[in-house]
C-alpha cells in the first residue's frame, strides 16, 4: 500500500512549508489516501481503456515493505490539506501524459 498524491498538492505542500515552516524542520507530506498497488494499477488501465490482463505479476523484492504511510499531522497544522482526490487526479496525470505523448 503507498500514500498517493496529486503533484500539484504536494508542490501546495512545499510552498507551504517554505512559508509557514521553520528551517531545519522535517514535514512529511501526504494525502492520506493509501491505496494498494494492484488496485491503482486497475484503476489506471480502466481510465486508459485497456485490458485487466495487461498487468504483469512478478515477484516482490527481499525486503519489500508491504505499507509506507506518514505521519502528516505537522504539515496539517500549518494549514495544508490536499485538494484532488485520487480518482481526478490519476485522470489529470494520465491527460498530461497522452498531450505529451501526441506532440512528441
Amino acid at each position: 500500500m503507498r500514500d498517493w498524491i496529486y503533484v500539484e498538492d504536494n508542490v501546495r505542500a512545499l510552498l507551504v512549508i517554505l512559508k509557514k515552516g521553520s528551517s531545519g524542520e522535517a514535514f512529511n507530506v501526504g494525502a492520506g489516501r493509501h491505496v494498494r498497488n494492484i488496485d491503482l494499477a486497475r484503476k489506471i488501465l480502466e481510465q486508459c481503456g485497456a485490458p485487466g490482463e495487461s498487468i504483469e505479476f512478478v515477484e516482490d523484492r527481499k525486503g519489500h515493505d508491504f505499507r509506507y504511510a506518514v505521519d502528516t499531522t505537522k504539515i496539517n497544522d500549518l494549514g495544508w490539506h490536499p485538494q484532488i482526490d485520487l480518482d481526478t487526479g490519476l485522470k489529470l496525470t494520465i491527460e498530461w501524459f497522452r498531450i505529451r505523448q501526441s506532440t512528441g
